[in-house]
């Protein structure tokens, strides 16, 4: 093996603490996957916020419709 003065040998080291570092993080980064309880939660979130836009939707239909409407000989409301 060929002498490497002292600064090559802080220079490699530094280098592949640099790399080994680099590596070690994006291998953290690529293997972080969401669990299962994440996915349930998310999606009942998800389910609660379109049930409460649905019925936000109902009630400002109910509030555009007069009573006269009601019976069916009226205008019919935007939609």
């Amino acid at each position: 093996m060929l002498p490497i003065p002292l600064k090559g040998k802080i220079a490699l080291a530094l280098l592949l603490g640099i790399f080994g570092t680099y590596g070690v993080f994006f291998w953290r980064l690529r293997s972080r996957r969401v669990g299962s309880a994440a996915v349930g939660s998310f999606y009942d979130m998800l389910e609660t916020d379109k049930r409460r836009a649905i019925e936000i939707i109902v009630e400002q239909q109910c509030e555009e419709q007069s009573p006269e409407d009601a019976e069916g000989n009226g205008k019919t409301p935007k939609r």
